[in-house]
């Protein structure tokens, strides 16, 4: 339990600190706004992928060994993507968007692609990406779970090819009492249709390539 804790404690301080770090290069950039209005001519994930690759210039972020440390890329993946789920704009009532979180994720992908592989040579890190997925159901738990929040955020990270079948099958088979993110068993109802959808298309389409 006193380890859980720990790592829990870790995790909320280093996402403070990328909000922080992000929020920063962002205002350089000329605020939020670089996200959503590229420059002429340029790439429409340009400003945040280099947002993304400061991350890793001197390890700035979090000190030395960023890249090669496991632990580290899981926490710093939790806090990535809470920093686009609380990027994106809220419903009128105060609610996540799906529609403005997916619009989001398009943005966003070079910034998580960039902490889950590092080495744009080697494959996904699977454990690594597999705590996006615990953020995203910890972020949806906050919020009561709204109506097929979960299952859209699932859909988008797969066709944005930033997670992969090998990352939601750890998510997956994690048992809930060892991952100290809160509502497991309802998160995986609310996922239910994406992952028999994403094991029936596996299964038509053979192993997967990061496998």
């Amino acid at each position: 339990a006193a380890s859980l804790a720990a790592e829990v404690a870790t995790r909320e301080a280093l996402c403070a600190r990328v909000d922080t770090y992000v929020d920063e290069r962002l205002a350089s950039e000329g605020a939020f706004a670089a996200l959503d209005k590229p420059k002429e001519g340029e790439k429409p994930e340009a400003p945040a992928t280099a947002v993304a690759a400061g991350l890793w210039v001197g390890n700035e972020l979090v000190g030395s060994g960023l890249a090669n440390d496991l632990q580290t890329r899981k926490q710093l993946m939790r806090a990535m993507m809470r920093k686009m789920l609380t990027y994106a704009p809220r419903t009128a009532e105060g609610q996540p968007c799906p529609k403005t979180i997916e619009r989001g994720l398009k943005r966003w992908t070079s910034m998580i692609q960039v902490v889950s592989r590092p080495d744009s040579e080697q494959p996904l890190d699977a454990q690594a990406a597999a705590h996006a997925l615990f953020e995203v159901q910890g972020f949806c738990s906050e919020h009561g779970f709204p109506e097929g929040l979960l299952k859209k955020i699932y859909y988008a990270l797969y066709d944005a090819d930033v997670i992969n079948e090998s990352a939601f099958a750890i998510w997956k088979d994690t048992d809930p009492d060892a991952e100290p993110t809160p509502n497991k068993l309802k998160a995986l109802v609310q996922a239910n249709e994406f992952l028999t959808w994403l094991d029936s298309a596996t299964q038509e389409s053979g192993p997967s390539d990061d496998d």
